[in-house]
């Protein structure tokens, strides 16, 4: 194997280019599943829907102990359910939260029907959607980019991954208040739900198990040989708070 990858090894063979589809579609899925666009403009996202016992700023300040609290178990949860479960489950949760902040915002916006009784609904659906983000959607993305690529290509294809990751989060929040004003705040909650949930199929049907297995079986499992469990021959993925909203 060459000490050094060239950019078009990264689609010499079935594995390798496999694995940037799901680095790519991983990447996209938890950058325009909302997460940016919900921190960056948390108190406004609260201010859309007044009501609430607790302020904007207040509700803002819940978030983001949320955040942090969620983010603690994340690392054993991580090599004790494995990738998938998390994945799957994460996305799951996402995609059920934000509709339902969607279908909430569409009432109280839209229609005459009294909510003063859910006023509690937009803060629980963003707990929701934080703690199913930072169990699977949040961190996984980026830990799995590590997992998946030959050592000669792996400097290559976290590069690519890390530009990515930046043009994604300026696109999703320099456009989500262009897409509040235009089609309204509820719309931009289902765009967000919809992507969580194109997600579910999309880690079910091609992200691949890494627990315990060595870079050799997942990049075997990648090019579409059956592989069986081994003893783990990876360190266990370290997930860090400064990588839940990367």
């Amino acid at each position: 194997m060459k000490d050094k990858g060239r950019p078009r090894d990264l689609i010499a063979t079935r594995g390798t280019r496999r694995a940037l589809v799901v680095m790519i579609g991983l990447i996209f899925i938890q950058q325009f599943g909302g997460i940016m666009a919900i921190l960056s403009n948390a108190q406004d996202v609260f201010d859309i829907t007044p009501g609430s016992s607790l302020s904007s700023s207040e509700s803002a300040i819940v978030v983001g102990g949320i955040q942090l609290l969620a983010s603690v178990g994340t690392s054993s949860l991580v090599d004790r359910l494995g990738r998938r479960p998390l994945l799957l489950a994460s996305t799951c949760g996402c995609a059920v939260s934000l509709a339902i902040m969607g279908a909430y915002q569409y009432v109280h916006l839209r229609t005459d029907v009294d909510t003063a009784h859910y006023d509690w609904l937009p803060l629980g659906c963003v707990v929701v959607f934080l703690v199913t983000y930072c169990l699977g959607v949040g961190p996984l993305p980026i830990a799995m980019m590590g997992e998946m690529f030959p050592s000669n290509i792996k400097g290559l294809a976290l590069s690519i991954g890390s530009m990515l990751l930046s043009v994604c989060f300026l696109i999703v929040t320099k456009l989500y208040q262009v897409a509040v004003d235009g089609l309204g705040s509820y719309f931009t909650f289902w765009f967000f739900a919809g992507v969580s949930a194109a997600g579910v199929t999309f880690v079910f049907f091609l992200v691949p198990e890494t627990k315990g297995k060595s870079l050799e079986n997942i990049v075997l499992e990648l090019n579409g040989a059956k592989t069986g469990k081994q003893a783990p021959s990876v360190e266990p993925v370290q997930v860090h708070v400064s990588t839940i909203a990367a």
